[in-house]
């Protein structure tokens, strides 16, 4: 999805990296105090806990590729 964002030329390279990383840390932060504050409903905090899981992953489109740009005659091709 972000390499569709930057290939449309929609959102620069800085925009797409800190969407992505807003959405990898910062909505897994919010999520977990969702399971905090769920009480002793065991659903809504597996469910909190499956999405605090699965938005993780879409950090690594900021993260990951940062290596590349820092050093790019080291990272491997």
């Amino acid at each position: 999805m972000a390499d569709k964002m930057l290939t449309s030329h929609c959102m620069s390279t800085t925009g797409v990296r800190k969407t992505f990383i807003f959405v990898g840390a910062g909505l897994h932060g919010l999520l977990l105090l969702g399971v905090a504050f769920s009480g002793c409903d065991a659903t809504i905090a597996i469910l909190f806990l499956t999405l605090s899981t699965a938005t993780t992953g879409a950090s690594a489109a900021g993260q990951l590729a940062i290596m590349i740009d820092l050093a790019p005659n080291f990272a491997s091709k």
